[in-house]
């Protein structure tokens, strides 16, 4: 009997259903990104705000990845007071594609903030948020 559960145990670490000691910091990245929020947008001047967006308690940072993009483009994002004005914005970063990339960090739980973009004029960018 013991063969089999050890078998069992096995199989469902190998599909997914369980994890091994090492699994904290990845079941932390996997919530964080699993929270994230999807967007399509057309840059047509080749730079453009998007927003706003919260930060969650899911992370402690501000995320961002490419899903689809025709040209180099470059990220950051910008903290804003409840009434839009701006408080400050992170450097901007060249965006990998595809990966996730860190906007800023730490963040705290329910900060207001945007996403600015700049690249090629017209071109049509995906991407996920997740903060």
């Amino acid at each position: 009997m013991r063969k089999w559960a050890k078998i069992a145990l096995v199989a469902a670490m190998a599909l997914g259903g369980m994890s091994g000691p090492s699994a904290g910091v990845s079941s932390a990245a996997t919530s964080c990104y699993g929270g994230a929020r999807s967007a399509t947008i057309e840059l047509r001047y080749g730079n453009n705000a998007v927003g706003p967006y919260y930060t969650t308690n899911r992370c402690r940072d501000i995320n961002l990845r490419l899903t689809y993009v025709r040209y180099q483009t470059d990220a950051r994002s910008c903290l804003e007071r409840a009434n839009g004005s701006t408080i400050g914005c992170s450097a901007w970063k060249r965006m990998p594609y595809p990966g996730w990339t860190t906007l800023l960090s730490p963040v705290p739980d329910n900060t207001r903030f945007r996403l600015e973009f700049r690249t090629q004029p017209g071109e049509v960018i995906s991407y996920l948020v997740a903060s």
